[in-house]
């Protein structure tokens, strides 16, 4: 959103007959939700998961210094360390116990997933793509008597259809094809936000049991 933000700005401000824009867009501000922002502060888990209970402060301490590795990977342009991806995967895979069947999920932290099994979260997921996509089979309703086809016109949104894509929740593809930038962040773009002589306004907000983009790492990079 920031990166959005920052190109509509810079193109409004073209006033070039060759190059400027066609219309200007009156950009007042935007809501970014769980939006992943600095990953020098958000790539940490430690922090929220001591207050939640999940781990005690020795293993606190040792995440903490490996917080500080990972900024030296990401200041040194290593957007992709094993380092950095760690300091959640630690908390979870060990939430349950060394060796334990059960994991505390990453989207919220009320909630345990079996080891191994396919992501259930968020609850009615699986509804959305049956309704959106018509996908059928193990974990999507059967009740659900409804051409995926005809939502999709209903939501003008049939081009989608022509193009063979069909709705999933959360997919791999759009994060594998930014995976190279996972630990780039968009602080510059937020500074030039706002500074902005427009004075655009800017809302973060965490889920409150958010475990992979929580709330701590928000306070701290803002």
């Amino acid at each position: 959103i920031p990166s959005m933000m920052d190109y509509i700005l810079k193109r409004n401000a073209d006033r070039n007959p060759n190059t400027m824009p066609p219309i200007l867009m009156d950009l007042q501000g935007a809501a970014i939700g769980n939006g992943w922002v600095d990953p020098s502060f958000q790539y940490a888990a430690a922090d929220v998961a001591y207050g939640t209970g999940l781990i005690d402060l020795a293993h606190k301490e040792t995440l903490d210094k490996k917080e500080e590795q990972c900024r030296l990977f990401l200041d040194n342009g290593d957007y992709t360390s094993s380092t950095c991806f760690a300091l959640l995967d630690d908390v979870v895979n060990n939430s349950h116990g060394q060796g334990g069947r059960s994991k505390v999920s990453i989207y919220d932290n009320r909630f345990w997933e079996k080891k191994g099994d396919s992501r259930s979260f968020p609850p009615g997921h699986k509804d959305v793509e049956r309704f959106l996509g018509g996908w059928t089979g193990n974990g999507y309703p059967t009740d659900m008597h409804v051409d995926y086809k005809d939502v999709l016109k209903a939501l003008h949104a049939e081009e989608s259809i022509a193009a063979n894509q069909r709705f999933k929740e959360c997919t791999d593809p759009p994060y594998n094809a930014l995976a190279h930038q996972d630990g780039l962040g968009v602080v510059d773009e937020v500074v030039r936000i706002l500074h902005h002589k427009d004075k655009p306004r800017l809302l973060f907000f965490n889920g409150v049991n958010d475990m992979i983009c929580n709330h701590v790492g928000n306070e701290k990079f803002l």
